[in-house]
């Protein structure tokens, strides 16, 4: 499962998705009502029902594309997927784009980051489906646990794991190798992973705990390299999970005492206990939110709990859901527009500064990331250097930025994109630095006087 070098195709996706969807803006919410076989979308940014969409029998499972409008719902009772293009939710012979055969009682659902790929576990056949997001069919099937429930993909696009009921384990799958972590816990149901991808949190249904795994660090990922770092306890049957966007609060919507339990990741301890509405399950932020919001399966609501104060409200859309699920990523939105023509405008030996161009209307800001240039790919000495780091963040419709920690005589890639409340976009291309110190260059001037 690793990345796809050049994967043109997908960008044409992308494109075309872009082009065709403008205007579509804003953060919603894309609840399964696994009573009534629909999907019904909700805007959170106006508080009302959109649209509803029919799906298969028993949706239970959602998870959205990462840069647009498309919507990946499993449906427990048919043994399907149905790809649900939201961008047409006014056209109902056009919403449904495909409806994907998979194993017998899919339920967890995920995508990797860039887009390829849809991962869904199936329940009954003891499977894991992948399904390539360009022909909306079943690439591949792959054996995992023993009753297999959740599921969440990594950070980087290598590896996903999977929660098996049944066997109290979590599958650990990638194009290169698949092992099973015995023991995580009674019943695993929910995960979540901080934006690292270092850590790996786990709902245990039958348990009532939630269990961190620190993962592993390494691209060939052995079964010793993980470690189980804590077990907190929760309140009762918890079911969905998950990490907030700056990584220091985990929420876990307890499904058989009508709680949401908020763990603090430094000291590992629950530090507030909330009460919301009948049987909550489903539960999700926005990549880059203020609030989580929690399905509740048996009153039908949607709650919204803020993430800076932990208030709980209800959060009104005109209407109640059907036995909601949910269970997944089911909060998204179409992705602002990258920014393009990044370049140095100027720089000198400790400082450059940067521009690009600003093609989107709702973006939230702009994150600037740089790296270490390395042009030998077989070199690994420097690996951790040459990944990407965040060097700066700005506000919407500012398109300069001066990065003050770049250091004298180096090489240094730049790369930009533009962000709103539901995603990310595609990045900019890529731009090169190379800096020198003035010393060097007055040295060199020096040396061409003392030939005369």
């Amino acid at each position: 499962m690793k990345r796809l070098k050049g994967h043109w195709i997908f960008l044409v996706v992308v494109m075309i998705l872009v082009l065709t969807n403008k205007g579509y803006g804003g953060t919603f919410a894309y609840v399964p009502n696994s009573a009534s076989g629909y999907v019904t979308i909700i805007s959170l940014n106006n508080g009302s029902t959109i649209a509803t969409v029919p799906t298969g029998n028993t949706p239970y499972g959602s998870v959205l594309f990462p840069y647009g409008n498309y919507g990946y719902i499993t449906n427990s009772g048919s043994n399907s997927v149905s790809v649900i293009d939201f961008s047409m939710i006014n056209d109902p012979e056009e919403v449904v784009l495909a409806t994907i055969s998979v194993g017998k009682e899919p339920r967890g659902i995920a995508v990797d980051p860039f887009g390829y790929y849809v991962y869904v576990v199936n329940y009954e056949s003891d499977t894991l489906s992948i399904i390539s997001t360009t022909s909306n069919t079943v690439i591949s099937t792959v054996s995992v646990g023993n009753g297999p429930w959740g599921i969440i993909a990594d950070p980087d696009g290598e590896t996903v794991y999977v929660s098996n009921y049944l066997d109290n384990s979590i599958s650990v799958v990638s194009a290169t190798e698949a092992f099973t972590i015995p023991d995580v816990g009674e019943g695993p149901v929910g995960l979540s992973m901080s934006s690292d991808g270092k850590y790996l949190y786990v709902a245990n249904y039958e348990g009532n705990t939630v269990t961190m795994i620190t993962t592993s660090e390494y691209e060939e990922k052995m079964l010793s390299d993980f470690e189980i770092s804590a077990t907190v306890s929760v309140g009762a049957a918890p079911f969905g999970i998950v990490v907030s966007p700056d990584d220091g609060t985990v929420f876990v919507s307890n499904s058989g005492d009508d709680t949401v339990s908020v763990i603090n990741t430094e000291t590992l301890s629950v530090e507030s206990t909330l009460s919301v509405g009948g049987t909550p399950m489903g539960i999700a932020v926005p990549k880059h939110g203020d609030s989580v919001y929690v399905s509740c399966f048996g009153d039908g609501s949607l709650k919204q709990i803020r993430l800076d104060n932990f208030s709980v409200t209800d959060f009104d859309f005109g209407g109640v859901l059907d036995s909601p699920v949910a269970l997944g990523s089911f909060i998204g939105g179409m992705a602002p527009d990258a920014p393009t023509n990044l370049d140095i405008e100027d720089y000198s030996d400790d400082w450059a500064e940067l521009e690009w161009d600003d093609n989107s209307w709702d973006e939230l800001g702009f994150i600037i990331e740089r790296k270490l240039y390395d042009d030998d790919d077989d070199d690994d000495e420097n690996e951790e250097e040459e990944e990407y780091i965040v060097v700066g963040v700005v506000e919407s419709n500012i398109t300069e930025f001066k990065d003050s920690t770049v250091d004298p005589d180096t090489e240094y890639v730049y790369r930009a994109k533009s962000y709103n409340e539901a995603a990310d976009s595609l990045y900019s291309y890529e731009t090169y630095l190379t800096t020198e110190t003035e010393a060097e260059s007055t040295c060199f001037i020096d040396s061409l006087f003392d030939l005369f």
